[in-house]
C-alpha cells in the first residue's frame, strides 16, 4: 500500500519558508519554463508546485533522468546475484555481435556500460531494429574503462540486459522490487520502445516529480525504504560515487565533474543527481538529508547550468546541516503557500475573433507532402515510429471562446479544441501507440487573416507553434517547434502550403 510522503512546513525541517520563497521565485527569473518542483528533507516534503498547465500526477518526460531507473534495476539484478559488474556484454548478447568481435569488444563489461566508458564513440541509428547490432558494430576507440562517451543507446543497452536476465520490461521488473516498496504507481509510468520493441532506457521513461524524489530518496537512505533494505548500501554507494572522468563531454559545467552508475557528481562535494535533458534533476544532498525534485523546460545551454547555479548558490547555503526544526513562522509559511499554490505559466495571448473567422466559420484544407508529425519530432528520432505527414487540416470557427481544428494525419482523424479566451483547453487524443497523450491547446488572431495555435504537449519539454494564414484558396502554414536540437536556440522553423479541399 501506498504511504503518502508527510508534508510539513519548511521551519520545522530546519529551513525557513522565506529562504525557499527566495528559491523558487530566483528559479523563475531564469527564463527556463519551470514545471513541477518538490523538495523534501529528513523524508518529508517541505515544498512542492507545479507551473499550471502543468500538475502533480502528470507523466512528465524523464529524458535522461531514465537513466537513473535503468540503472537501478542492474543493481537490483546485481543484488540478486543475476549479474556480475564485470561480467561480458559479448555473453550477454552473442546474438548482436559482428562475426569476428576484437579484442576490445570482447572485453566490454557492464561495469563499462554503466560508467559510459564502453570505448565506443559512435551513436547508432536509434531508429532502426538493429540498432544494437550498430552499437557493437561501431569502431572500439579505446580499451573499455578508458574514456568518456556519454550515449543514450549504451543506457538502452542496460535495459537490454535487464530483459536478456530476468525476461521482463524494465517496469515490470522494477514493479514489485522498487516501485511498490517506494509508493511509484507503475500503472501511472510509461516508456518508450526503441524500433525493435525493446525498452528506451536512456531517455524514454515519464514518470512524475514526486516520483523522481521517490527514488533519490531512496538512495539518500542508502537503499532503505520504510526499514527494509530494497537496494545494497553496497550498490548505492558505488552509483554514487566518482566511477569516471567526464573531462571530454562537452556539456554544462556540472557535466564535467565526474559519473558514477548513469548519475552524475556536482559542484558541492558529496552532491549527485539524476539529470535528463532540458532541466530534469533529482538531486542528493547527503549532508543536507535533502532531496530536489525539478522538471522544467530549460533550453540547452546556459539555462539547465542556471538552474544548477541558483541551487548552489541561493539555496544550499541557506540550509544548515543537521537542523532539525526552527522556530514556526506563520507569515512566512504563509506567503510560501499561497506562492505555491499559484504557480502558474505565462497566459495564452488573447485577441478577439477575427472577421475572417465569422465570414467563413468552417473550412477544409488539403496539405502539400510533408513529414510533419503532431508529435514533438524527438520522440521519432527515439523510437523509429515514422511520421506520415500531415494530410488535411480543417476548422470550425462557430464558437467564439473556442476554434475546433482537425488534423488529418496518418489517415486518421485527430480533433482539438484551442482555448481563444486567453486560455488552453487540455485534449486527451494523441496517436494510441505513443505515450505523450495530453496536449493544452491555445490561440488567437495575430492579423485578420492570421490564426496562431500553440500546443503543449503536457508530459513532455516540448511544444508546437502553427501560424496559418488564410489567403483566398491558399492557406500558408508555418510550424515552430521548441527544444529540438536543431540550432543554438532549439527552435525548427518549417513551412508548407495547402489549398481548399476539392480544388
Amino acid at each position: 500500500m501506498r504511504r503518502e510522503l508527510e508534508r510539513v512546513s519548511p521551519e520545522s525541517v530546519g529551513i525557513r519558508s522565506e529562504d525557499v520563497l527566495h528559491f523558487v521565485e530566483e528559479l523563475e527569473k531564469t527564463g527556463a519554463q519551470m514545471h513541477g518542483l518538490m523538495i523534501l528533507r529528513y523524508g518529508k516534503v517541505l515544498a512542492e508546485g507545479w507551473w499550471s498547465p502543468y500538475a502533480p500526477g502528470v507523466r512528465h518526460g524523464c529524458q535522461s533522468l531514465t537513466k537513473t531507473y535503468t540503472a537501478t534495476a542492474i543493481g537490483m539484478l546485481y543484488d540478486e546475484g543475476k549479474v556480475s559488474l564485470d561480467e561480458k556484454l559479448i555473453d550477454i548478447f552473442p546474438e548482436e555481435m559482428p562475426e569476428n568481435p576484437g579484442e576490445r569488444l570482447r572485453k566490454m563489461t557492464i561495469r563499462n556500460a554503466l560508467c559510459m566508458s564502453t570505448g565506443i564513440y559512435q551513436f547508432p541509428d536509434l531508429t532502426s531494429p538493429k540498432w544494437l547490432e550498430q552499437y557493437f558494430a561501431a569502431p572500439v576507440l579505446k580499451d573499455p574503462g578508458e574514456g568518456f562517451f556519454y550515449c543514450s543507446a549504451t543506457s538502452s543497452l542496460l535495459a537490454a540486459v535487464v530483459r536478456k536476465k530476468s525476461g521482463q520490461s524494465l517496469i515490470e521488473y522494477l514493479r514489485p522490487r522498487l516501485f511498490e516498496k517506494i509508493g511509484i504507481d507503475a500503472d501511472n509510468l510509461r516508456i518508450l520502445k526503441m524500433a525493435d520493441g525493446r525498452d528506451n532506457g536512456g531517455g524514454g521513461l515519464f514518470s512524475t516529480t514526486e516520483d523522481n524524489a521517490r527514488l533519490m530518496q531512496l538512495y539518500l537512505n542508502q537503499g532503505i525504504w520504510d526499514g527494509e533494505q530494497i537496494l545494497s548500501k553496497e550498490w548505492v554507494q558505488t552509483a554514487t560515487s566518482f566511477q569516471n572522468a567526464t573531462t571530454e563531454d562537452q556539456g554544462i559545467e556540472d557535466c564535467r565533474l565526474g559519473y558514477g552508475f548513469q548519475m552524475w557528481m556536482c559542484k558541492p562535494k558529496g552532491v549527485y543527481r539524476a539529470d535528463g535533458a532540458y532541466g530534469q534533476y533529482a538531486i542528493v544532498f547527503p549532508e543536507l538529508e535533502m532531496v530536489i525534485a525539478i522538471n522544467e523546460l530549460a533550453q540547452l545551454g546556459i539555462w539547465p547550468q542556471r538552474i544548477l547555479d541558483i541551487i548552489w548558490e541561493e539555496f544550499m547555503p541557506r540550509v544548515q546541516a543537521g537542523v532539525k526544526e526552527l522556530p514556526r513562522d506563520e507569515d512566512g509559511f504563509g506567503r510560501l503557500q499561497k506562492k505555491m499554490g499559484s504557480l502558474a505559466l505565462p497566459k495564452p495571448a488573447y485577441r478577439p475573433q477575427a472577421k475572417y473567422a465569422k465570414k467563413e466559420p468552417v473550412s477544409t484544407w488539403k496539405i502539400e507532402k510533408n513529414e510533419w508529425s503532431i508529435l514533438p519530432s524527438l520522440y521519432h528520432n527515439m523510437t523509429g515510429l515514422a511520421s506520415e505527414g500531415i494530410t488535411e487540416i480543417g476548422f470550425d470557427f462557430s464558437q467564439t471562446q473556442t476554434t475546433k481544428f482537425t488534423v488529418i494525419y496518418g489517415g486518421k482523424a485527430y480533433h482539438f479544441l484551442a482555448g481563444m479566451d486567453g486560455n488552453g483547453r487540455y485534449n486527451e487524443r494523441l496517436l494510441a501507440e505513443c505515450v505523450p497523450q495530453i496536449t493544452y491547446v491555445s490561440g488567437y488572431w495575430e492579423g485578420e487573416r492570421t490564426l496562431k495555435i500553440h500546443l503543449d504537449y503536457t508530459e513532455t519539454c516540448f511544444e508546437k507553434e502553427f501560424t496559418f494564414l488564410f489567403e483566398e484558396d491558399i492557406i500558408r502554414i508555418e510550424m515552430d517547434e521548441a527544444n529540438v536540437s536543431v540550432n543554438d536556440l532549439g527552435h525548427s522553423r518549417k513551412q508548407v502550403y495547402g489549398r481548399r479541399k476539392g480544388e
